[in-house]
């Protein structure tokens, strides 16, 4: 199996690349072979593939539908396999561009509150020159940390912890138990390509009482 086209390329990040990669599989003469089952993988930096699933061409080619990149800058590969030769990698390297989801960030942070007194946060969706990203439905949860523990106290927390962003935005309206130092973490796992639970490390805030 070799590489035909579409290795080594660059495009913005969550978007395809230009030229969809493909394979050539040939016989031991260099002949092409056609009807040769060919999967391709994304094995690096997120995304994904539509027409994972190929079958070689007359002229023994492979091309997978499109590859699109993940939400995160850097380097991205791919990779054809077959059962009857070995596999072959592309790679391509993502830019980052205004119009997606870098991090997130406290528009609106607590300050300092009494025991049991609500007040409001707000984080926001933003792209990397830290724009908002006017996302709706996007799922964004804040826990809550003792200064220096690494351990939740959750349970010290009331109101909804679990808001949807509405164009970009995320309100919550908190308050806490128990008088203490604490730090906020605002969390997502709407979001996979920027991490398990959103870009690290985690956007915190902190509020004395």
């Amino acid at each position: 199996m070799e590489v035909v086209e579409g290795d080594n390329q660059s495009a913005p990040t969550g978007s395809a690349v230009d030229t969809r990669p493909a394979v050539r599989i040939s016989d031991d003469r260099g002949q092409p072979v056609a009807g040769v089952e060919v999967t391709f993988v994304v094995t690096g930096g997120g995304g994904s593939v539509s027409g994972a699933g190929q079958t070689t061409t007359s002229s023994g080619i492979a091309r997978v539908g499109d590859w699109t990149l993940g939400s995160s800058p850097g380097r991205h590969t791919l990779e054809a396999r077959a059962a009857v030769k070995p596999s072959r990698g592309f790679t391509a390297q993502g830019t980052a561009r205004e119009g997606g989801v870098h991090h997130l960030v406290f528009q609106v942070q607590p300050g300092d509150v009494g025991v049991g007194e609500e007040f409001s946060m707000e984080v926001a969706l933003v792209n990397a020159a830290g724009n908002v990203v006017p996302l709706s439905g996007i799922q964004i949860y804040v826990g809550l940390f003792l200064e220096g523990s690494d351990s939740p106290s959750n349970l010290r927390l009331a109101g909804n912890r679990f808001r949807d962003t509405d164009n970009g935005v995320a309100v919550f309206r908190l308050s806490v138990r128990q008088k203490g130092s604490y730090r906020f973490r605002a969390l997502t796992d709407d979001l996979p390509d920027l991490g398990p639970h959103g870009p690290k490390p985690y956007l915190s805030a902190t509020v004395s009482l």
